[in-house]
C-alpha cells in the first residue's frame, strides 16, 4: 500500500457542503462523458450510498498534484483549476462522509483519509492506494463510492439535471439549452446559482460562462447577456417575440 499526503488543510474552503462536493464529483465525471467515459449514478437510500461511476476512465497518481489538470484549456469542460475531486474528498472526510475510488483499469481502491503530517505537524489529506491482487475491483472504469449521504442530505439531485425528471428542454442552441426551470442557471448540467429575473431556466455551454473555484461567481449583467444570446438563436419566434414586449432579463440585450 503506498500513502500520499496533499497539502491542504482540512479547514479548506470552510463553506463548502457535502452537496457542493458531490456536485464537484458529479462535475468530472461529466466533463469525462463529454470525452466519451459514460457516466452512471445511484443511491441507495437504504444503505445511504451514492455512487458515481466513469466507463472507460481512470485516476492517475498525477492527478493528485493541487493544479494538475488536462482541462485548463478545454472549452467543454467545467473544470479548470486541477483541485476538483480532492478538494471534494476532503470536504466529505470533514463531514464524516466515508469514500473510495475503485480505479478499475489499475486494480487499484484509494482510501483517503486525514493524517497526521510529521512534516508540517498537522493534520492533512492523505490518500492510501492499494493494489488489488485478486481483481476485487471492477477493470475499466473508475468508480466513487460515497457513504453518509442520508435522505435529509442527498440534495444534490436537484442540482444536476442528469439526475432529475422533472424539466423538459424547451429549446437547444449553440450556446446552450433553455429549460422550463424558471431562473435556474446551469453549466453543462450542473446547477450554478438563481437568477429569479429570469422566465426561463438555462443550461449553457462551459465555454460561453466563465465561473469561479466555488462554481457560483456570475455576474447578473453576463448572465443577461448570455442569455440574450441563446435567444438572438431562437426560432420560437412566439415566445421570443413575448418576452421582448415584456421587457424581460431574458432578452433584455436583445436590439
Amino acid at each position: 500500500m503506498q500513502k500520499y499526503e496533499i497539502t491542504v488543510s482540512p479547514d479548506y474552503v470552510a463553506d463548502w457542503t457535502v452537496t457542493d462536493a458531490v456536485r464537484e464529483l458529479l462535475q468530472n465525471a461529466l466533463d469525462a462523458e463529454n470525452k466519451g467515459c459514460q457516466m452512471i449514478t445511484a443511491y441507495n437510500s437504504e444503505t445511504e450510498t451514492f455512487t458515481v461511476v466513469s466507463k472507460n476512465a481512470r485516476l492517475t497518481i498525477q492527478s493528485l498534484l493541487l493544479g494538475a489538470t488536462t482541462k485548463a484549456t478545454d472549452d467543454d469542460s467545467i473544470g479548470q483549476f486541477g483541485e476538483g475531486y480532492k478538494i471534494a474528498t476532503l470536504v466529505l472526510l470533514r463531514n464524516n462522509k466515508s469514500i473510495e475510488f475503485h480505479n478499475g483499469s489499475l486494480s487499484e481502491v484509494w482510501r483517503p483519509r486525514f493524517i497526521k503530517s510529521r512534516r508540517f505537524g498537522c493534520n492533512v489529506l492523505g490518500f492510501f492506494v492499494d493494489k488489488q491482487l485478486f481483481n476485487t475491483v471492477k477493470a475499466n472504469k473508475l468508480e466513487i463510492v460515497i457513504e453518509g449521504i442520508t435522505n435529509d442530505e442527498n440534495l444534490i439531485k436537484p442540482s444536476a439535471l442528469c439526475l432529475r425528471n422533472d424539466y423538459h428542454v424547451i429549446e437547444s442552441t449553440e450556446f446552450g439549452d433553455i429549460i422550463d426551470i424558471p431562473g435556474s442557471i446551469f453549466v453543462n448540467g450542473l446547477f450554478v446559482c438563481k437568477h429569479s429575473a429570469y422566465v426561463y431556466g438555462y443550461d449553457f455551454k462551459p465555454k460561453y460562462l466563465e465561473l469561479g473555484r466555488d462554481r457560483r461567481l456570475v455576474s447578473d449583467f453576463d448572465l443577461e447577456w448570455l442569455a440574450s444570446k441563446v435567444w438572438a438563436k431562437s426560432t420560437n419566434y412566439d415566445k421570443l417575440n413575448e418576452l421582448i414586449s415584456t421587457g424581460t432579463a431574458d432578452t433584455r440585450y436583445l436590439a
